[in-house]
């Protein structure tokens, strides 16, 4: 009994690994603005390749909010900024996040539950 336990631990662990991994390695896909909108909505599936990239003005509020069928989706979002040495700004783990940012160029990824559906809306205001 304790050696089917271990057994399938260790294989869902091998499993989520795999499914961060692959998520962490995909190439982040830029968005963009609807026709001079301020808001970018993304629908997508837990699974796929769920990186993003997306640009503010300096000092714009964002407002990102997640939504899924079973309530699990979250996003993380840090400051694209790789040749920079000021401190990383990190979210982690978010459902919804509304603030004013000093910075322009922002990375955002999504995790949840695989083969679930979701909604990622990012909206930006002066």
């Amino acid at each position: 009994m304790k050696r089917s336990v271990v057994i399938v631990l260790a294989s869902v662990a091998i499993v989520l690994g795999v499914r961060i991994g692959l998520n962490a390695q995909c190439a982040p896909k830029q968005l963009a603005y609807s026709d001079g909108g301020d808001t970018i909505s993304v629908d997508g599936k837990i699974g796929e390749c769920s990186r993003f990239k997306f640009s503010i003005d300096e000092g714009q509020r964002v407002v990102v909010k997640i939504l899924s069928a079973d309530n699990k989706a979250r996003f993380s979002m840090q400051r694209d900024a790789p040749d920079d040495d000021t401190p990383a700004e990190l979210f982690e783990d978010q459902t919804s996040l509304d603030r004013k940012f000093k910075y322009t160029d922002w990375l955002i990824s999504v995790t949840g539950t695989a083969g679930t559906a979701y909604q990622l809306t990012i909206k930006v205001s002066d």
